[in-house]
C-alpha cells in the first residue's frame, strides 16, 4: 500500500523529483522463550534486502507510470540497506587494517616462539636436572607454559595502555571514517585484548614444549657442545620460515597502495588549483522567497567578487571539485534515443556561471560559454568526456537532449564543449554537465575567486563582500588546493598505516633470521673453529651461514607469495591505475625482502668468518 505521493515537481537543477512513501511491514515479536531467542527468531523472520527489493519492484510497477510521459520500463525502486549508507566502504577500510592486524600478531607470535624456542634449548641442563629429580613431562610443560602466558598477559595489559593513545589518535586522524568519534575501549575489547594475549602465550609455549619432549634430558659435556637436535632445528628453521611467508603480503600491501597513491596523486585535475578560494552558502527562504530575489543576491555577489583586489576571475557554481557529485539527472538524445524499455543515461549536473570557468581556467573547446541572453531556451554546457561518449565522431554543439524525462518541456540545446575536470574525485569519470545559474532555482552556491592577493587576504575581502550584501549568512570557507589535498588524506593514511604494519612484518622477520643465525655461529662455533683450522676461507664459512638463511627466506617468500595471491584481490577496490597482481610491485617487494634477509644473515655470518680457531677450541 502506497501512503502518499509528492507530486513529481522540479528541483533546484529543473530535473523531475518525486517523494514517495512505502511502508514496510515488520513481522510480529515473538513473545515466547528467553529474550536471546526471541531476538533470534526475529533476525530469521526480519526483512530482507531480497525480500524488500521483490516488493518494491511491484510498488514500481504500479506508481512509476503515474507520469503520462514516463517511458522506462525497466526502472524501479531499489532497496539500500541502511548499515551500507551510514559506513559506506568503511567496512572494507577497516578489514583491511583488521588483516593487517591479524599478520602482524601471527608475526610476533612466530617471532617470539622463535626466541624462546631458542631459550629453551639454553636451558636443557636446567630441564636434565629437573628431570633427575622426578619432574615429569607434564610439569616441566606447565612450568614453561606458566612463564610465557605471565609474559604475554603482562605485554598484554601494557598493549591496552598504548591502544588507548593509539584510539585517540585513530579518531583525530582518520576523522572521514563512518562513526570513528563511536569507537572506545570497552570492556568487550579489553576481554579480546586480554583472550587474545592469553592465546598468544599458549601458542607461543607449544615450540619449546615439543621440542623438550622429543628428547631425554642430559647432562653429558657432549650433548652441551651438540646443542640440540634435528627435531629443534626444523622448528626453528620452520618457523622463520613462516615470519616471511607472513611478512610478504603485508609489504606487497603496502607497495601496491604506495603505488595507486602516486598515480592518484599525479592525476591531472584539469586546471591549476592554486590561488583558488571558495566560500559556500546557503540562503534562507524566509528572506529570499522566490527566484527575483535570488537571482539578484547572485548577481549583486559575483560583480563584488570580479571588484576583489587582485580577482584575476569570479564565478558561481553549485558544486566544486574534488569529490562533489552534485545532483545526477538523468536525459534522453534527441538524435540517439535509447531504445524503447530501456533506462536513460545518467550524468552528474551543475549550475555554473560563465566566471566559474574563467576562474578555475576551464578552456572551451567548442562552442561557447552561457551569457546573459540564455534565460529562456534551455541550453547547458558539457564536458569533453560527456561529448565523446556520446557524440564519438562528431561535434557535440548544437545537439539537443531531454532532460529529467520531462518529454513535455522544451529541448535543452548544447551550446559548448569545456575541458573536462575532476569534479567526483581524483579517481572518478570526467562527465559533467553544466546549466546556467540564471536558469536554476538555486538556493545554495560555491562563490569561487582566482587571486593574486594571497590566501588569508582573498578569503577576508571574500567573507567582507558577502556579509555586505547580508550579514547574517554563516559561511563554510576553503581553498580548491586544500581541498585536492584533503581528497587524498585517506588514500595517504591507509597506505601510511599498512606500510608501518610491513615494517613491523620486516623487521620482526628480519630479526627472527638474525636471531637464527647468530644462535646457529653460537651453537656451532666448535665446529667453524675446526673447519677454519683446517683451512677453510673465512668468506666460504660466511657464504654457508648466509646461504642457509637465504634458503628459509627464499622458502617462506614462495609460500607468501602464494597467500599475497590469495588475499590480494581484496585490495581492488582501494587501487586506482595499478591491479591487485601488478608483477612490478610484487617482484619488487619480494627482492627487497629477500635484500633485507641477506642483510640479516651477513651479519652473523661475518662474525662466524672472524672467530679464531684457538679460542674455539680452547674453550670447549
Amino acid at each position: 500500500e502506497v501512503v502518499g505521493v509528492l507530486p513529481p515537481g522540479r528541483d533546484d537543477m529543473g530535473g523531475v523529483r518525486a517523494t514517495v512513501w512505502v511502508p514496510v511491514k515488520l513481522p510480529p515479536p515473538v513473545r515466547r522463550g528467553p529474550f536471546w531467542m526471541r531476538g533470534m527468531a526475529r533476525l530469521k523472520e526480519g526483512v530482507t534486502v531480497e525480500m524488500a527489493a521483490a516488493d518494491l519492484a511491484q510498488v514500481s510497477a504500479r506508481i512509476l507510470p503515474i507520469w503520462s510521459d514516463f517511458r522506462d520500463t525497466l526502472a524501479k525502486l531499489t532497496p539500500i540497506p541502511l548499515r551500507e549508507r551510514i559506513v559506506g566502504r568503511a567496512d572494507r577500510q577497516v578489514g583491511l587494517f583488521a588483516g593487517a592486524v591479524l599478520l602482524v600478531l601471527l608475526l610476533s607470535i612466530t617471532n617470539v616462539a622463535t626466541l624462546v624456542l631458542v631459550r629453551a634449548s639454553a636451558r636443557e641442563p636446567e630441564v636434565a636436572v629437573r628431570v633427575m629429580l622426578g619432574a615429569g613431562k607434564g610439569r616441566i610443560a606447565r612450568l614453561l607454559v606458566t612463564e610465557n602466558i605471565l609474559l604475554t598477559l603482562a605485554a598484554g595489559a601494557v598493549g591496552v595502555v598504548l591502544a588507548s593513545f593509539g584510539l585517540k589518535l585513530a579518531i583525530s586522524e582518520l576523522p572521514n571514517l563512518p562513526r570513528i568519534q563511536y569507537a572506545a575501549l570497552d570492556w568487550r575489547a579489553m576481554s579480546f585484548a586480554f583472550a587474545a594475549a592469553l592465546l598468544s602465550g599458549i601458542l607461543v609455549s607449544l615450540s619449546p614444549v615439543a621440542a623438550l619432549s622429543d628428547r631425554r634430558g642430559t647432562l653429558r659435556a657432549d650433548a652441551r657442545r651438540a646443542g640440540t637436535g634435528r627435531h629443534s632445528n626444523t622448528m626453528r628453521g620452520a618457523m622463520v620460515t613462516a615470519e616471511f611467508a607472513l611478512a610478504l603480503p603485508l609489504l606487497v600491501g603496502a607497495g601496491l597502495l604506495l603505488n595507486s597513491f602516486v598515480r592518484l596523486s599525479r592525476v591531472d585535475p584539469g586546471f591549476d588549483p592554486e590561488g583558488i578560494v571558495s566560500v559556500s552558502l546557503a540562503l534562507p527562504s524566509a528572506r529570499y522567497p522566490g527566484q527575483p530575489e535570488l537571482q539578484r543576491f547572485w548577481q549583486q555577489a559575483e560583480q563584488l567578487m570580479v571588484e576583489m583586489p587582485g580577482a584575476v576571475a569570479a564565478g558561481l557554481a553549485s558544486d566544486i571539485p574534488p569529490d562533489n557529485s552534485g545532483n545526477n539527472n538523468n536525459f534522453n538524445l534527441v538524435d540517439h534515443p535509447v531504445p524503447s524499455g530501456q533506462s536513460e543515461p545518467v550524468s552528474p549536473w551543475y549550475a555554473a556561471t560563465a566566471g566559474y570557468f574563467h576562474a578555475l581556467g576551464i578552456p572551451v573547446l567548442d562552442g561557447r560559454l552561457f551569457t546573459a541572453a540564455d534565460t529562456v531556451e534551455p541550453v547547458v554546457v558539457v564536458s569533453h568526456s560527456w561529448a565523446r561518449r556520446y557524440f564519438p565522431n562528431e561535434s557535440a554543439v548544437g545537439r539537443q537532449l531531454i532532460e529529467g524525462g520531462c518529454y513535455d518541456c522544451p529541448r535543452t540545446t548544447i551550446i559548448g564543449v569545456v575541458g573536462d575536470v575532476k569534479n567526483i574525485g581524483l579517481a572518478e569519470s570526467e562527465d559533467a554537465v553544466y546549466g546556467p545559474l540564471d536558469q536554476a532555482r538555486a538556493r545554495s552556491m560555491n562563490l569561487v575567486v582566482r587571486s593574486t592577493a594571497g590566501t588569508a587576504a582573498a578569503l577576508r575581502a571574500l567573507r567582507e563582500n558577502v556579509h555586505a550584501l547580508d550579514p547574517e549568512l554563516p559561511l563554510v570557507e576553503s581553498t580548491i588546493a586544500e581541498r585536492f589535498d584533503d581528497s587524498l588524506a585517506d588514500p595517504r593514511r591507509w597506505t601510511v598505516v599498512l606500510a608501518a604494519f610491513a615494517g613491523v612484518g620486516v623487521a620482526l622477520a628480519a630479526l627472527g633470521i638474525f636471531g637464527l643465525m647468530s644462535y646457529v655461529v653460537r651453537q656451532r662455533r666448535r665446529e667453524i673453529g675446526v673447519r677454519l683450522a683446517l683451512g677453510a676461507q673465512p668468506g666460504t664459512v660466511t657464504r654457508l651461514i648466509i646461504a642457509r638463511g637465504v634458503r628459509y627466506a627464499v622458502v617462506g617468500s614462495g609460500v607468501g607469495l602464494v597467500v599475497t595471491l590469495l588475499l590480494v584481490r581484496r585490495l581492488e577496490t582501494l587501487l586506482f591505475g595499478v591491479s591487485p597482481t601488478d608483477v612490478r610491485t610484487i617482484t619488487g617487494v619480494a627482492a627487497l625482502l629477500l635484500a633485507v634477509a641477506l642483510v640479516a644473515c651477513w651479519l652473523p655470518g661475518r662474525r662466524a668468518g672472524r672467530i679464531s680457531p684457538v679460542e674455539a677450541i680452547s674453550t670447549e
